[in-house]
């Protein structure tokens, strides 16, 4: 998956872009996340977005597991 970053406040594009790629694999699932962006970028930006990352896909997990189960 691919996806265009815009600023909420005015849709304004940043010119970054966000990259998950997921693996079957034998023993599971191999999910890599991530984050292209400037370097002129504020560091927030980047921590933030890692922090979004940490909880979309630890909720995601969640809600699998809870229909599996």
């Amino acid at each position: 998956m691919l996806g265009k970053i815009f600023l909420a406040s005015d849709h304004f594009d940043i010119g970054a872009y966000a990259m998950h790629q997921f693996y079957v694999t034998g023993l599971g699932l191999k999910i890599n996340l991530w984050l292209y962006i400037s370097s002129a970028a504020p560091d927030e930006l980047v921590f933030d977005h890692n922090e979004h990352f940490a909880i979309e896909f630890g909720n995601s997990m969640k809600l699998i597991l809870d229909n599996v189960h």
